[in-house]
């Protein structure tokens, strides 16, 4: 199986929205994903036409961002059926490999295996993946875009950790998936009901999905940065990080800010929110 130049070396990801490969460029030598729209896809009462739009309207908003942080497309094309499909980088890792399930119950936990069990990263990686991750967000919003589903699934990484010695600084930023973005060509998105990832949605986007702007993703990069750092979700009333694991109090500030239920109490950028982090981070 090819598309064009791109033979499938694997299948990853066969989901409801389009299915995702593992593939080679044979003629330039290297590996490469790609990813193929599902002409059945239905979610809620949303008809597959809607989904298609989406699916054309992600390859045009990550090729809109100009940042090292954030996956470009390689190419855009369709089947011998006319079923679209684009192509990008492949990357070895993510954060989600890296940290694990978001399962907290130690009855959960104890069911699942060792390498799916929810983990942290210390604090000098939390904070450069998260440093890496709003300089991505503030390319993003600059291009006029909201992401909408930042979490760390959508958060891939440019190298390999070792298992036995992960260490710091390993693999650099790349975020990916932009099917629920909001784009200011083309306003996809219904007044009523929520599209997203309930753990990492702030309280606006799970109101209504027209309602999240740029500081529902700096919500979610909160979320983000404190599973990094507890090694668990904020979820209902989040535990101070200075409590937690010991962070500064002008860090836990910080991180209290992000998530803020009332999007006025957030960093009102993702430059905002880096520059009052590389204050918060400066040693006492």
């Amino acid at each position: 199986m090819q598309f064009g130049r791109h033979e499938v070396m694997e299948k990853l990801d066969d989901g409801r929205f389009g299915a995702v490969f593992r593939c080679r460029d044979h003629e330039l030598g290297r590996r490469t994903v790609v990813k193929r729209f599902n002409t059945e896809c239905r979610v809620g009462d949303y008809p597959p036409e809607y989904w298609r739009a989406r699916f054309l309207m992600e390859a045009r908003a990550m090729a809109r961002v100009d940042s090292e942080f954030v996956a470009p497309v390689l190419n855009f094309g369709r089947t011998r059926a006319s079923t679209p499909y684009f192509v990008l980088p492949w990357y070895p890792d993510s954060l989600k490999t890296r940290l694990g399930s978001d399962r907290s119950s130690p009855e959960a936990i104890s069911k699942l295996r060792r390498k799916r069990r929810p983990r942290k990263l210390e604090p000098l990686e939390a904070l450069r993946i998260t440093r890496q991750l709003l300089l991505g967000l503030d390319a993003i919003h600059s291009a006029g875009l909201v992401h909408r589903d930042i979490k760390p699934d959508n958060i891939m990484l440019s190298e390999k950790a070792d298992a036995l010695a992960p260490g710091f600084g390993v693999g650099d930023v790349r975020i990916v998936d932009f099917g629920l973005s909001r784009h200011p060509d083309l306003r996809l998105t219904r007044d009523r009901g929520w599209l997203g990832t309930e753990n990492y949605m702030s309280p606006e986007q799970r109101a209504s999905t027209a309602a999240a702007d740029l500081r529902t993703d700096i919500y979610a990069a909160g979320v983000v940065f404190y599973r990094m750092l507890v090694g668990a979700l904020p979820a209902g009333r989040a535990k101070p990080i200075d409590e937690a694991v010991g962070a500064s109090k002008a860090l836990a500030e910080w991180s209290a800010a992000m998530i803020a239920p009332e999007k006025e109490d957030r960093p009102g950028s993702a430059m905002e929110a880096l520059e009052r982090l590389e204050q918060a981070a400066l040693p006492n």
